[in-house]
């Protein structure tokens, strides 16, 4: 949580070393949940930053440690929605679906950036894609989704090698 108010005070450096505290934490504990909220809360907070290929990374990390965590699909999402409008859509609904099945709450839009989203995949896709990948979405199984998300996150950096001599 005091990862989260950091965040919401613009302190990220604050943030980002409470949120890696509780990241080790919660592996130490083998608590799933708490993990999966620490690396959500870290890929937010690289957002923030302008880090969109970390963002990416640590929030697809959170989907893959606890995919119930349909905040995590959503910002996936919009993340995603630019170059794989398709697999927006997919996670949006996939998310949806889990809210349902599951009788949560769904989370502020401002916490999921759920409208912009939409707005961007119905703007890329023409109205038979985007229901098509909505009913996709809906009905397929969440793991065949999140191997479609982790194939979007790019291999790490690597330094270039120092030179010869």
């Amino acid at each position: 949580m005091l990862g989260q108010i950091r965040i919401a005070q613009g302190d990220l450096p604050g943030a980002r070393a409470a949120l890696e505290e509780s990241l080790a934490l919660s592996r130490t504990l083998g608590d799933g949940f708490g993990e999966a909220m620490a690396l959500h809360q870290l890929g937010l907070a690289a957002q923030l930053d302008g880090d969109r290929p970390e963002a990416l990374r640590l929030l697809v990390c959170a989907l893959t440690r606890r995919h119930e965590v349909g905040v995590s699909l959503d910002r996936v999402a919009a993340l995603a929605v630019d170059a794989e409008p398709t697999v927006a859509v997919r996670l949006l609904a996939a998310a949806e679906e889990l809210r349902d099945r599951h009788r949560l709450p769904t989370p502020p839009d401002d916490e999921t950036g759920r409208p912009g989203t939409l707005a961007a995949a119905r703007g890329a896709l023409d109205p038979a894609a985007f229901s098509a990948a909505w009913a996709g979405g809906r009905r397929a199984p969440l793991e065949v989704i999140v191997d479609q998300v982790v194939d979007l996150v790019p291999a790490p950096r690597t330094p270039d090698p120092p030179p010869a001599g």
